[in-house]
């Protein structure tokens, strides 16, 4: 568990920036809370952030002082704004369900929540999807779209073939992570939605966490990896 040293060169691959450039390295700079608090006072009464930052060069005298650049903090107070917007769309979305499953008995939904009070994993399946499976459930597919939207959460459907060779939907997830943990709570959710009945065979792509939590959910189920 030794490195050793077998060569070393002296000349670097580009000139080193000089003291008065430090604070516009990636490594030096930082958006403090003390300045995320008061753009969002400013903003609150009218002011961009871009004027905001002409105030915080105003009061420290140069960029270096202030620690960041007018990129940084755009990014940040986005950043910001983008999780406050997550989570009322989470409290809408449950509110939606909810409202569909009042009007509706055959919809189903299931959600968990994490530890910071964030919406985790969710299913939901229509009384038309369950009643589909109810016949056409012998042979599934599920298979998870990686982090493609903007709430980088894990898309899964499970899917399936009608007597028409027609692709129906069985249920949507939304998923925090892809470990067995998360799918043995998708596929035990989904028996549930779907009153206990396991598919005869599943296929998967080549994910390991998925056949596991699959012989663990469904052991009697024939796993069988898609093309």
């Amino acid at each position: 568990m030794l490195w050793v040293v077998t060569d070393f060169v002296t000349e670097h691959s580009h000139n080193l920036s000089p003291g008065n450039h430090r604070q516009f390295l990636r490594s030096h700079r930082n958006v403090s809370d003390s300045h995320i608090a008061q753009v969002q006072s400013l903003r609150a009464v009218g002011m961009k952030t871009s004027q905001v930052m002409d105030q915080l060069l105003d009061q420290s005298g140069s960029y270096a002082a202030v620690g960041h650049s007018r990129k940084d903090l755009q990014n940040r107070v986005d950043t910001i704004r983008r999780a406050a917007s997550h989570n009322s769309d989470a409290d809408s979305l449950i509110s939606y369900m909810t409202a569909k499953s009042e009007m509706d008995p055959g919809f189903f939904f299931r959600y968990t929540i994490l530890t910071d009070g964030s919406m985790g994993n969710l299913f939901w399946s229509d009384a038309m999807s369950r009643c589909d499976y109810s016949y056409f459930g012998d042979v599934m597919s599920f298979d998870s779209t990686y982090r493609t939207n903007s709430y980088n959460r894990l898309l899964v459907i499970f899917v399936g073939v009608n007597n028409h060779t027609k692709t129906i939907i069985f249920g949507f997830e939304l998923l925090v992570d892809d470990t067995v943990e998360t799918y043995s709570w998708i596929l035990q959710t989904f028996l549930q939605a779907m009153h206990g009945k396991c598919p005869v065979s599943v296929v998967t792509d080549g994910d390991k966490a998925m056949s596991k939590a699959l012989s663990s959910v469904m052991p009697s189920t024939i796993h069988r990896l898609c093309s």
